[in-house]
């Protein structure tokens, strides 16, 4: 059976009756981390560098958790997390980088990206472009509006974006397409 399509509102009203329901935030954040690092291994093997780009929200806690998932399974998986607080920070060499998880902002980004926010991803987006290197986006590319499928002054280009719940309005929009790359689900992730 096909997963609906549902607006970020729909989406926070499912969270709000899993968190009444006793399912706690970490354990939903722990799935989330396990679907994105079953993800990884399709698409990245153990001597693949791999840079985990981890913002302040749910989403960059996903993708912290996807980081040391991968190394509890196998300690050879070659990680680099990056933490990015305010867009500032400096990119690392991305020449040997077989894969980069985007993990900065998820559906709730409600607002333009700063000057700061905006040059970061527009740095990502031109040394991955430039080095060929995929982009795996969790839950919704950052920057993207999950409603309305518009960036919000800036959105990573994704080369597979792995969404949770179901896919958001914005997700399957036309004008998403460059951004949202291969969209997929997790079975693995339930709310309840």
């Amino acid at each position: 059976m096909p997963l609906p399509v549902i607006s970020v509102a729909q989406m926070r009203e499912w969270e709000e009756r899993t968190w009444a329901a006793d399912v706690s935030v970490e354990a939903v954040m722990h799935r989330a981390g396990e679907a994105v690092a079953l993800k990884i291994q399709t698409r990245a093997s153990t001597t693949d560098p791999i840079l985990f780009l981890v913002g302040k929200g749910n989403n960059g806690g996903d993708t912290r958790i996807a980081a040391e998932k991968l190394k509890g399974w196998d300690s050879a998986w070659e990680t680099e997390v990056l933490e990015v607080n305010d867009g500032t920070e400096e990119l690392p060499d991305l020449s040997n980088t077989a894969l980069v998880v985007d993990g900065l902002f998820g559906i709730g980004l409600n607002r333009d990206l700063s000057d700061e926010w905006r040059g970061f991803v527009t740095r990502l987006n031109n040394a991955t472009q430039a080095l060929r290197i995929p982009v795996l986006s969790v839950d919704v590319p950052s920057g993207l509006d999950a409603d309305s499928g518009l960036p919000r002054g800036a959105a990573v280009q994704a080369d597979c974006t792995l969404t949770f719940g179901a896919p958001k309005d914005g997700l399957v929009a036309d004008c998403a397409a460059e951004f949202v790359g291969h969209l997929g689900s997790s079975r693995r992730y339930r709310l309840s």
